[in-house]
C-alpha cells in the first residue's frame, strides 16, 4: 500500500480549504466591484445630466429676461409708436432717443435697425449710428444683420451668436431676442452673455464634483466593509466544513501507516455528506 505522507494531506486539505473560499470569494469579490463600479457610473450620470439641465435652465432665465426687456422697450415706445404715422421723422427721433437711453443688467442696452440694414439705436457706438450695416458679419461668418432682420420680419424670436466680449478678445455666445415694428420698418433687439451662467455652472460642477468623489468612496468603503464581513463569515463555515474531512483523512493517515488507535470513533457533527464521511469511517474501523 502507498502512503500518504502527512504533509501531503495537510497540503491537500488546505487546498481545498482555499478552493472552497474561492469557489465563494471570488464571485462575490467581482459582484461588488461591478455593483460599486456600476453606482459610480450612475452617480456620474446623473451629476452630468442635473449640471447639463441646470445650465440650460439658467440659459433659459437669461433668455427669457433679455426677451422681457426687448417687449418692455417696445411698451415703453408704444404711445409714441400707436399714435405716429408710416413716416413720422419726430416720431420716430423721439422713440429712438427714448431707446438709446434704456440699460439692463449693467451695460446691456437696446438696438434698432431699419429693414435695409440701417442702423437706428446703437447706444456705444455712436459713429455707426445712421450707417448701414447690412452685411456686417459675426466671427463665424453669418450675417448678423442680415439674419436679425429676416427673424423680425418673420414674427420675432431669439438668435444666438458668437460675438467679442467686451474689455476682452474672447469671442462668447450671446442671446439675442428680436421683435418688429412693422410700420416703422424697424428690428428692435437686445442681447446678452451667458459668460456669467458659464461661471455659476463651474462653481455647481465643483461643489457637484466634490459630493460625487465623497459618495464614490462611500460607496467603496461600504463594498470593502461587506466584502470583508462575508469573507471573514465565509471562511469560518469553510473552516466548519473541510475541519471534519481533515480529521478524517488525518485518522486514516494513522491507521495507513500502522499507528492509528481502532478504538478512536470520529464525532458526527452534521447530517450531510461530511457527516456521512465520519459514519463510514467509523464503520470501517469497527
Amino acid at each position: 500500500m502507498t502512503r500518504t505522507p502527512p504533509a501531503q494531506m495537510k497540503k491537500r486539505s488546505s487546498s481545498l480549504q482555499t478552493k472552497v473560499l474561492m469557489l465563494v470569494l471570488l464571485p462575490l469579490l467581482l459582484v461588488t466591484v461591478a455593483l460599486v463600479a456600476f453606482d459610480a457610473y450612475s452617480r456620474i450620470q446623473d451629476t452630468h445630466n442635473t449640471i447639463a439641465e441646470q445650465r440650460e435652465m439658467l440659459i433659459e432665465e437669461r433668455r427669457n429676461a433679455v426677451r422681457d426687456i426687448v417687449q418692455m422697450a417696445k411698451t415703453a415706445i408704444e404711445p409714441i409708436y400707436n399714435q405716429a404715422g408710416d413716416n413720422d421723422a419726430n416720431a420716430k427721433a423721439q422713440a429712438a432717443e427714448m431707446l438709446r437711453s434704456m440699460r439692463f443688467e449693467g451695460n446691456n442696452y437696446v438696438f434698432v435697425y431699419e429693414y435695409d440694414g440701417t442702423n437706428i439705436v446703437l447706444p456705444f457706438s455712436p459713429d455707426r449710428q445712421g450707417t448701414n450695416l447690412i452685411d456686417l458679419q459675426t466671427p463665424n461668418g453669418d450675417y448678423l444683420i442680415r439674419d436679425m432682420i429676416q427673424i423680425a420680419q418673420n414674427g420675432g424670436g431669439f438668435y444666438e451668436y458668437p460675438w467679442e466680449y467686451p474689455g476682452t478678445n474672447e469671442v462668447e455666445p450671446k442671446h439675442s431676442y428680436i421683435d418688429r415694428l412693422e410700420k416703422w420698418g424697424w428690428m428692435l433687439g437686445a442681447g446678452v452673455y451667458v459668460t456669467d451662467v458659464d461661471a455659476a455652472v463651474a462653481d455647481m460642477e465643483a461643489v457637484a464634483q466634490q459630493d460625487l468623489r465623497n459618495a464614490i468612496i462611500f460607496a467603496t468603503l461600504l463594498g470593502a466593509a461587506l466584502f470583508f464581513g462575508v469573507a471573514l463569515l465565509a471562511f469560518g463555515v469553510v473552516r466548519r466544513i473541510v475541519g471534519p474531512i481533515k480529521r478524517t483523512a488525518d485518522a486514516m493517515g494513522d491507521i495507513a501507516q500502522g499507528r492509528g488507535d481502532l478504538t478512536r470513533r470520529l464525532e458526527v457533527e452534521s447530517n450531510d455528506e461530511v457527516g456521512n464521511l465520519a459514519v463510514q469511517f467509523n464503520a470501517f474501523v469497527s
